[in-house]
């Protein structure tokens, strides 16, 4: 699903201060649980998990399907693992999802994936994520954007129909006095809240607006709870 190529053109995308907004929000979240024990689901190259530990969560864990993002956790010395939610054994007082983690959930797995999450919080725990609204998906996240770094050309195509973004990646790296050029997709689904509220295995959920790019909402976050 194009994760490894997506991992290679991630440092060169201009939204650190969007991201940045959204990491606040996420860690005001957490300051008013204040959990001991953290899972950084989806984490990627580990950059919440740096910006958590920095604010005091100390104990935070990391997964992802991606080899190559965790490797870049890893060499940052994070603890990390590229394994699927399915495998974690250990319990959290606390599970994030950060930045459309969700949307790139087929609309038939959500259920199985939130209750895989339910399975490891502890008593007491919460889960939090964000999803993308039908503005964010149709205003924000369709378009082109080229993408350039020292040595690297890269391009990301994205068209939503359907309910589903489908974005093309494409790099192209430098090596000698060529270019080689490296192409993938992937795919993000949009999920409704009033779906999300029928297939949700946990007693509670909270829904707050979020705008990262304007005034209006372009993402919820959304908090599970029992």
């Amino acid at each position: 699903m194009g994760l490894e190529l997506y991992a290679k053109i991630e440092p060169l995308i201009p939204f650190d201060d969007e991201i940045g907004k959204l990491y606040k929000i996420y860690l005001k979240e957490l300051k008013k649980q204040n959990p001991t024990a953290i899972l950084d689901l989806g984490c990627g190259g580990g950059k919440f998990m740096q910006k958590a530990i920095k604010e005091g969560f100390l104990n935070i864990d990391g997964i992802d399907l991606s080899a190559k993002q965790i490797e870049i956790a890893k060499k940052a010395g994070l603890n990390a693992e590229a394994i699927d939610i399915k495998a974690v054994t250990k319990k959290y007082d606390a599970v994030v999802a950060v930045f459309d983690v969700l949307n790139y959930v087929y609309y038939d797995e959500l259920e199985s994936f939130l209750r895989s999450v339910r399975d490891i919080l502890n008593d007491g725990g919460k889960f939090y994520a964000d999803i993308n609204t039908l503005y964010g998906f149709n205003e924000i996240a369709q378009g082109d954007l080229l993408l350039e770094g020292e040595g690297v050309y890269g391009s990301l195509s994205s068209y939503f129909e359907e309910n589903k973004l489908e974005t093309n990646l494409r790099i192209f790296t430098k090596s000698g006095e060529l270019y080689k050029k490296e192409e993938d997709v992937i795919t993000q689904y949009y999920h409704s809240i009033e779906y999300i509220k029928k297939i949700n295995p946990f007693k509670n959920l909270k829904v707050d607006d979020i705008a990262l790019y304007g005034k209006k909402a372009d993402k919820f976050l959304l908090t599970f709870w029992d």
